[in-house]
């Protein structure tokens, strides 16, 4: 049995299992999340059944945890498919199907990652190496890709997702409108780039234009696959060591994409507290321009920004303290 995702030849599954994994994968597309977050799972639970269990028509207890327990994978992509399975059982369940739901106990807690920020002079040299980084053997396109991609996170505060989901379509190359439809939270928004910004991305897209003509994303890692975070965050690491390769290893900080998106916030904030902006007057904007849902989410960044810029003023820490929770980004 073969089942294909909305009609086309892209994702194509081989277990008895196969029209309700394809039903529940473009059930998720449809509803706005990415079309590559749960691809790999999907593809090895269907290759997985369709070899162990042959006859598999109801997603049992035994089958899913052989599948989790059978897996030879590191945490990150053992947690990712606990999460998959388990939001595919409850799909199931609520297509009135029978289907085992794995416990909640089972997923790996989320760890709470700790933004770093950039100085000036380490995002400077962050982004000499990403503009210098050699051709890759594996994707003759990655040095032109990489550059814009980041820079895009950066001076725009995309999160990292928005960034890699992001069509050649989304963009209006004539105003540097960047039309968000695939945001957390499932809503849209629209950004817009800057002069210089602008200017880059123009002629990274006829670059693209000549290695890959009519792609749908503006970057891709493959014919219609975009880059991911993997990849991303591979070549951000690999560009940070680069930028401080008289830094130890085991003493540089971990950074990871959405740091990017921190700095942009930190940025934005620490100029307005440098000016003698009203903070909690501006905060709004900058929610509303970072898509957060909460605005105790973008007061937070104040929390980032040097202490001697906070201390210089435009910051009534009595009010924000009022809707300053705990808080993961």
């Amino acid at each position: 049995m073969v089942a294909n995702v909305g009609g086309r030849p892209k994702h194509k599954y081989i277990s008895k299992l196969a029209i309700d994994i394809a039903d529940f994968h473009n059930f998720r597309v449809k509803r706005g999340f990415s079309e590559v977050t749960y691809k790999g799972s999907l593809r090895s639970l269907d290759a997985y059944y369709a070899k162990k269990y042959p006859d598999l028509e109801v997603l049992t207890r035994e089958a899913v945890l052989a599948w989790i327990s059978d897996q030879n994978s590191a945490v990150d992509v053992l947690a990712i498919n606990s999460i998959a399975i388990r939001q595919f059982a409850e799909y199931l369940h609520a297509m009135g199907k029978e289907a085992y739901i794995l416990p909640a106990a089972f997923l790996p807690r989320s760890k709470r990652m700790t933004p770093y920020i950039f100085s000036d002079a380490e995002i400077k040299a962050l982004f000499y190496a990403i503009d210098t980084m050699p051709i890759s053997a594996n994707n003759a396109f990655e040095h032109h890709v990489a550059p814009i991609l980041f820079r895009l996170m950066y001076t725009c505060g995309l999160r990292p997702n928005e960034a890699y989901d992001l069509t050649t379509e989304s963009v209006n190359v004539e105003t540097g409108e960047i039309f968000l439809k695939h945001t957390k939270g499932h809503k849209e928004r629209i950004v817009v780039m800057s002069d210089d910004m602008l200017v880059l991305y123009k002629d990274y897209l006829k670059k693209l234009a000549i290695y890959m003509p009519r792609a749908t994303y503006a970057f891709p890692f493959k014919k219609d696959i975009p880059f991911n975070g993997d990849q991303a965050t591979y070549i951000l690491r690999k560009c940070w060591a680069h930028a401080n390769s008289h830094v130890p290893a085991q003493e540089l900080p971990c950074i990871r994409p959405y740091d990017l998106r921190h700095r942009f916030a930190s940025a934005v904030l620490s100029k307005w507290v440098s000016e003698g902006c009203d903070i909690n007057a501006k905060l709004p904007y900058l929610r509303t321009y970072m898509g957060h849902d909460d605005i105790a989410l973008t007061a937070y960044y104040i929390h980032l920004i040097p202490d001697n810029i906070v201390k210089a003023g435009g910051v009534n820490w009595n009010k924000l303290n009022d809707i300053l929770p705990e808080v993961v980004l």
